[in-house]
């Protein structure tokens, strides 16, 4: 009896179905912007200073480390506008528009580093993981400028202790792991069978309650 009355009405599950669908894929690629799951990206870029910067007193000189100097918050705030102006952080940090200050300044200092690896030599490190939410095409398009201005950067920071902030690019490198990239398209066609699966229950679910009413209402 029930299954003859789901049969009579399937389009009343088949609208159900797609409505569903219709509506958790537009929610997904419109309203709720889908930024899937990467690999691990790491762009490098080895810098030399072309005047080591030194701290020098009558007895001794010592070559001066930046690395601190990079992740002081107070300097993060600089990079911390310098990105916001020029890129859309949202493609590197799904959740960008929802992080307070403190927030953002630790991730800025997560994933943009610098590393002293010799005498007047750095590497200018930008670095996404696996967890990050991230859209990977975006970084792909845009990882010279995102160096280039890391490395604005780090030359206009570097002026608070030395005057000569000049620099040359030694050798760059990139790590890119595709094994965890999932396509937008693939999300959404997800969401979309599942919206269908889910419309067809709720649809199978309304049919069950109008037979159930109408064999009340006999009575």
């Amino acid at each position: 009896m029930i299954l003859q009355s789901v049969i009579k009405k399937w389009y009343i599950i088949l609208i159900c179905a797609v409505a569903c669908s219709g509506g958790l894929y537009f929610e997904k690629s419109q309203v709720e912007t889908v930024i899937p799951q990467t690999g691990d990206m790491t762009y490098i870029r080895v810098v030399r200073f072309n005047t080591i910067p030194i701290f020098a007193t009558r007895q001794t000189s010592k070559e001066i480390d930046m690395t601190n100097l990079m992740k002081a918050w107070s300097n993060l705030t600089e990079l911390d506008s310098q990105m916001e102006t020029n890129f859309d952080m949202n493609k590197m940090n799904a959740e960008w528009d929802k992080m307070v200050n403190s927030q953002k300044m630790k991730w800025l200092g997560e994933h943009f580093r610098v590393q002293n690896i010799g005498p007047g030599l750095y590497e200018l490190i930008i670095q996404f993981t696996k967890k990050d939410a991230k859209d990977s095409q975006y970084i792909k398009e845009n990882n010279t400028n995102l160096m280039d201005a890391y490395q604005t950067y780090f030359s206009k920071t570097s002026a608070l202790v030395t005057k000569d902030t000049g620099l040359s690019t030694v050798k760059e490198f990139q790590s890119i792991n595709e094994d965890k990239v999932v396509s937008k398209g693939i999300i959404k066609k997800k969401y979309a069978l599942i919206g269908f699966v889910l419309g067809a229950l709720i649809g199978i679910v309304i049919v069950m309650a109008w037979d159930a009413r109408k064999h009340w209402g006999n009575h």
